[in-house]
C-alpha cells in the first residue's frame, strides 16, 4: 500500500473526531474555588511576558506537579499570573504601543523562578469561562488542550527550590537575551513583531497590531511554522556549507539547532508539525531515502493528536495542517499560478468557519507579496541579534532592513483594509455540509487524473460555494446570555435585528460575544439595532459597536431609540446619537403604533407613546410584539411602572383583554417591581426568558417574580442556567434550544 501512514493518519483522526463528537470530554470546572485564595506548590514549565488590554504587564507561569491541600485539586498545569507593572491611565487601552514602557520592567520573580525549580505560589483561584453563547471563545476547553486547569492571578511567590532544569533555564536565558536585544535596538512597534516572528514572544504584540495582520489574512508569518523551522535549517545548512564543515557535523549540528531553535520558541502544535517534518526529511536523506512531504505530515499529525486529541479543536493545529496538506495534496493537482493560488484558501476555509466566521480575500494575494521577503526579513532579524550583542549602536544601524519590510508589511494591511471585499462573513460549517465539502476536496484530489485541468479548479470553485452559501430560514430569536443585562438578535430570511445589547458584570461585550455570534450566524449586516432605552447594561455594546463601524465590526444600517421629549434625553442617550451619527449611521424613534412588514413577519411598537417624558428611563423602555404565524414574542427591555400601564393599555386597545404570547421577555431581568400579575393575565405567555448574571449584586430574578410566573403557567428559561436561548419556527412548530445543557 503507498502511503499507509496517511492511510493511518486518516484513520486516527477520524476515530479521534468521532470519540470527540459523541462521547465529548467532560472539562472539569472549578467555578466553585473562583475567586477564593490559596497556596500551592508547582514546577515551573515555561515562563512568558504578556501586556493585557489596559496596559499592565504580567509575567505567566506554567505550573506542573501541582500540589494544594487546601484548594482545587488537579492533575494538570496551572497557569501563574504575577504582576509586573499596572498601568496607571484607567481608560481603556486601544492597544497602541505607547501605553508599553520603553524599557520593559523584568519581574523580581522571573529570576527568582527559573524554568524547573520548585515553587510555591499564594493568589486568587480564576476558573477559565466556557462559551456560553454560539462563537464565543472557550477559553476553559482552549486552556484545557494546552493542559492548563485554572489559572493564579495577583500571584505572589513565596518559596522556591532553587534546583532548575539546565536546559530549559538556559533556553530561556537565551530568549529572553534577545529579546531584550530587539528592545534595545529596535522601536516598540518593530520590536515586539519581531520577539513574535522570531522568538515566540506573542505576549507583547498590541491588539491594534494582532487585529491589523488578523484581518489582512497574514497573522500565520507571527507564528513559529515550517517557514520559519525550513529558514533555520536551510540557514544553518548552507553556514555549515559555506565554512567547509565535514558533511557528518552538517548532518547532526544542522537538525540539533532547528530543534534548539523550536525548543526555545515554544513547541506549539505548528513549531512541533514543523519540526517533526523536518527532522523526518534530515533521517530519509541521511538513510538514503527521499523524503515524502505527505508521509511526513501524517507522522507529526498522529504523533501530535494521540499526544492530545483536543488539538482537533485548536485553532493553530488546525491552520498548520490545513495550509500544509493543501501545499502537500491539492496544489499539485490544480493547473496554472491561478488555480494554484485556490488551494490554501479552500483548506484553511473550513478553518476560518469553525473559528473566527469571516474569510479575509486581501489575505490570498497579500501572502503572495509577503511570504518572498519573509527569508530576507528573518536573516534581517539574525543580523539584529548579532549586531546588538555586541553593540547597541550597530543593532540599530542593522535594523533598518527589519524596519523596512515591517513597515512594508504594515502598510499592505493598512490598505487592504480600504478595499470593500477586504474580508466577509462565511458563518459557522454545518457539520455535514463540512463532511461533503472535504469529501468534494479528496474527490478533487483523488480522480485528478481524469478530470480536466481547469474543470479541476471550476469545481474547486463551486466546491468553496457550496460550503460557504446558506439558504435564509424561518425567524429566528436568539436570547444572548450577557450576564446582567439583555442582548437579543433576531433573524428572517436575510435580515436581521439586534435588540438591546450591554452588560454590568462583562466587558468588551461587543468583541467577544455580540460580534462573535453575529459573525457565527453569517450576519455581516444588521438592518437595524433597536436600543430599548439607554441604561448600561442595554446599549453599552450598542455603542462600542457603533464606534467600530469600518472597523472590522458587523454593519449597522440604522439605530432606533424610543421616542423622548429633548429634556427626557439622558447623557447616555445622547452619547448614543453622537456615536451613530460619528459612525454615518441614521437614527430614528420608535413609538407606538410603528410597525414593521416583510414576507410574514409584523413586528410592531408597543410603547412608548411619541415624545414620551418619564422619570425612570425603564417606565419608556421600547416593547416590541413579534408576530409570525401562530408565533408571538413580546419583547420588554426593563419596562414597569407607568410605563408598563401604558403598554397594557394599548394591547387591551388594539387586541383586546388578552393577548397569548408564545414568548415574554421578562422585563428588568425578573425584577418583582415589573411583569406584574395583571400583565400576565393579559400575555398568558408559554414561555419566560430571564436575563440575568449570576449572583447579581440586586438579586434578580425575584422570588415574586418567579412565584407570579410559574402561578401563570409559564415556562421559565434562565440564562445563568441555560446560557444563550434559541427559538426557532415556522409560525406554528416552536423549536426551543439553549447552549448550557442542563
Amino acid at each position: 500500500m503507498r502511503r499507509p501512514l496517511c492511510a493511518l493518519a486518516l484513520a486516527v483522526t477520524a476515530v479521534m473526531y468521532l470519540v470527540l463528537r459523541f462521547l465529548p470530554p467532560v472539562l472539569p470546572d472549578y467555578a466553585e474555588f473562583d475567586g477564593s485564595t490559596v497556596r500551592l506548590q508547582g514546577r515551573v514549565l515555561s515562563k512568558e511576558y504578556r501586556v493585557s488590554k489596559n496596559g499592565g504587564i504580567s509575567l505567566l507561569i506554567t505550573l506542573g506537579n501541582i500540589h494544594c491541600p487546601s484548594g482545587p485539586p488537579t492533575k494538570n498545569h496551572v497557569l501563574v499570573r504575577v504582576p509586573v507593572s499596572e498601568n496607571d491611565n484607567k481608560t481603556e487601552y486601544e492597544g497602541h504601543m505607547s501605553h508599553i514602557p520603553r524599557e520593559f520592567p523584568e519581574a523580581p520573580e522571573d529570576d527568582l523562578t527559573p524554568i524547573g525549580a520548585l515553587i510555591c505560589v499564594t493568589g486568587k483561584v480564576r476558573a477559565f469561562e466556557t462559551a456560553r453563547n454560539p462563537g464565543e471563545f472557550d477559553a476553559r476547553l482552549y486552556y484545557r488542550t494546552l493542559g492548563c486547569d485554572y489559572s493564579i492571578s495577583g500571584a505572589r511567590v513565596t518559596a522556591v527550590n532553587g534546583k532548575r532544569s539546565v536546559i530549559g533555564d538556559t533556553l530561556y536565558r537565551l530568549r529572553r537575551a534577545m529579546a531584550g536585544v530587539f528592545d534595545r535596538c529596535l522601536s516598540q512597534e518593530d520590536a515586539s513583531v519581531m520577539k513574535a516572528l522570531l522568538l515566540g514572544e506573542k505576549g507583547w504584540l498590541d491588539q491594534e497590531t494582532k487585529d491589523l495582520y488578523r484581518r489582512s489574512g497574514i497573522i500565520h508569518i507571527l507564528a513559529v511554522s515550517g517557514l520559519h523551522i525550513s529558514l533555520v535549517g536551510l540557514g544553518i545548512t548552507g553556514l555549515l556549507r559555506q565554512i567547509h564543515a565535514p558533511k557528518c557535523l552538517q548532518r547532526l549540528l544542522a537538525p540539533l539547532v532547528v530543534s534548539i531553535y523550536c525548543l526555545m520558541a515554544g513547541p506549539g502544535p505548528s513549531s512541533v508539525r514543523a519540526l517533526i517534518m523536518y527532522l523526518t526529511g534530515a533521517l530519509g536523506y541521511r538513510i538514503g531515502r527521499t523524503p515524502d512531504f505527505l508521509t511526513s505530515l501524517s507522522l507529526a499529525e498522529i504523533f501530535l493528536l494521540l499526544r492530545q486529541p483536543l488539538f482537533l479543536y485548536h485553532t493553530g493545529f488546525l491552520f498548520s495542517f490545513a495550509a500544509a496538506l493543501s501545499i502537500g495534496a491539492l496544489m499539485p493537482v490544480l493547473p496554472g499560478k491561478a488555480g494554484k493560488t485556490l488551494a490554501i484558501p479552500a483548506l484553511t476555509l473550513p478553518v476560518y468557519m469553525v473559528s473566527g466566521y469571516t474569510f479575509p480575500l486581501a489575505g490570498v494575494f497579500l501572502n503572495f507579496l509577503v511570504l518572498p521577503f519573509m527569508q530576507t526579513l528573518m536573516i534581517s532579524g539574525g543580523a539584529v541579534l548579532a549586531a546588538g550583542f555586541l553593540s547597541v549602536r550597530a543593532g540599530r544601524v542593522t535594523s533598518l532592513c527589519c524596519h523596512v519590510i515591517l513597515y512594508f508589511y504594515k502598510a499592505l494591511c493598512t490598505i487592504s483594509q480600504t478595499a470593500a471585499a477586504e474580508q466577509f462573513v462565511v458563518g459557522h460549517a454545518q457539520p455535514v455540509k463540512l463532511m461533503i465539502y472535504l469529501a468534494m476536496i479528496a474527490g478533487i484530489i483523488a480522480f485528478s487524473r481524469w478530470i480536466p485541468g481547469r474543470l479541476r479548479s471550476l469545481c474547486l470553485l463551486v466546491s468553496m460555494l457550496f460550503l460557504i452559501t446558506r439558504h435564509p430560514g424561518n425567524l429566528r430569536l436568539f436570547f444572548l446570555d450577557v450576564g446582567q443585562g439583555d442582548g437579543i438578535v433576531l433573524e428572517y430570511r436575510g435580515h436581521a435585528m439586534l435588540i438591546d445589547a450591554g452588560s454590568s458584570d462583562r466587558n468588551a461585550l461587543e468583541e467577544y460575544t455580540v460580534e462573535p455570534y453575529l459573525f457565527y450566524e453569517k450576519i455581516g449586516t444588521l438592518d437595524y439595532a433597536v436600543v430599548t432605552h439607554p441604561d448600561q447594561d442595554h446599549c453599552g455594546a450598542v455603542k462600542e459597536l457603533l464606534e467600530r463601524q469600518g472597523k472590522g465590526a458587523p454593519k449597522v444600517r440604522m439605530l432606533l431609540l424610543p421616542s423622548c421629549t429633548e429634556t427626557a434625553m439622558e447623557e447616555a442617550y445622547r452619547d448614543l446619537l453622537h456615536a451613530a451619527a460619528r459612525a454615518g449611521v441614521p437614527a430614528g424613534y420608535l413609538e407606538t403604533n410603528m410597525s414593521l412588514h416583510t414576507g410574514g413577519l409584523t413586528i410592531t411598537c408597543l410603547h412608548p407613546e411619541k415624545d414620551s417624558a418619564y422619570q425612570e428611563s425603564n417606565a419608556m423602555s421600547v416593547t416590541l410584539l413579534v408576530s409570525y404565524g401562530k408565533f408571538r414574542a413580546l419583547l420588554t427591555g426593563d419596562l414597569e411602572g407607568e410605563g408598563e400601564k401604558h403598554c397594557l393599555s394599548v394591547i387591551r386597545s388594539r387586541y383586546g383583554d388578552t393577548l397569548p404570547v408564545t414568548v415574554l421577555k421578562a422585563a428588568h431581568h425578573g425584577s418583582s417591581g415589573a411583569t406584574t400579575e395583571e400583565f400576565l393575565n393579559t400575555l398568558r405567555p408559554a414561555w419566560t426568558v430571564i436575563s440575568c448574571g449570576r449572583d447579581n449584586p440586586y438579586g434578580h430574578p425575584h422570588k415574586e417574580t418567579i412565584r407570579r410566573l410559574r402561578n401563570c403557567g409559564s415556562r421559565i428559561l434562565d440564562t445563568r442556567e441555560c446560557g444563550g436561548i434559541c427559538f426557532e419556527t415556522d409560525g406554528s412548530r416552536v423549536f426551543v434550544s439553549r447552549t448550557q445543557k442542563p
